[in-house]
């Protein structure tokens, strides 16, 4: 805390957590071993059903971007899925796109507890 002060920052201690091992913050879970998403938005990851237009499309690949730093190649995994979302284009789910959202599941899903 006298650091912060001497820094001119301040804070509300009523939202200070001092002595924790982790914190969980926009998302992502911190600790002294690294970051690695926040295990309650995996589970909507993983528990997404197959999109069935554009909107849900577009839910599900701005969720999965979220996490984008801990998916390895992302946009080539999904270029498919996003092809679908070009205002030009007709919302068709292909084989191929099913194949690239269970992918993208797979990856977050299986992302190390710390990375």
């Amino acid at each position: 805390m006298q650091i912060l002060k001497e820094r001119g920052l301040t804070v509300k201690l009523a939202k200070c957590q001092v002595g924790v091992s982790k914190v969980i913050y926009l998302g992502h879970t911190l600790s002294s071993e690294g970051v690695s998403p926040k295990a309650g938005l995996v589970q909507v990851i993983r528990n997404t059903p197959v999109p069935a237009n554009k909107d849900q499309l577009r839910v599900f690949l701005d969720l999965a971007e979220y996490y984008v730093k801990f998916i390895p190649n992302y946009a080539e995994k999904t270029v498919a899925m996003r092809a679908l979302m070009k205002r030009s284009a007709r919302f068709v789910w292909s084989e191929e796109c099913g194949a690239e959202f269970e992918l993208v599941k797979r990856d977050v899903e299986n992302v190390p507890e710390i990375i």
